[in-house]
């Protein structure tokens, strides 16, 4: 009988501890407002996207061997890479122009 109540006593503690925690996320905060946009969501969603492209990526190649898998991706890599280093060019070239929107 003393377990079951030292049980029921821990189970009331987490049941007040939850709604202590549900109570507090319910009521608004002080919080600063988000800069939300449709392009936040739009590259969110892509993002989510390109992740879920990036772990078929394996599946996919399996046929065509590790050698050429290997390549391909680490081909692909590279283009990331190159494409990365251009918009930062195009960034810096706008910075450099004065451009605020950057």
């Amino acid at each position: 009988a003393a377990s079951r109540r030292h049980t029921v006593s821990l189970a009331a503690l987490n049941h007040d501890a939850v709604q202590d925690i549900a109570k507090s996320k319910a009521e608004p905060s002080d919080a600063e407002p988000s800069d939300a946009s449709v392009f936040g969501a739009a590259a969110l969603v892509a993002g989510n996207m390109v992740g879920g492209g990036i772990l078929a990526i394996p599946t996919v190649l399996e046929p065509a061997g590790f050698a050429a898998s290997m390549g391909l991706i680490g081909a692909m890599w590279a283009a990331n890479v190159a494409t990365g280093l251009l918009l930062g060019e195009v960034a810096a070239a706008a910075v450099r122009r004065g451009a605020d929107d950057v």
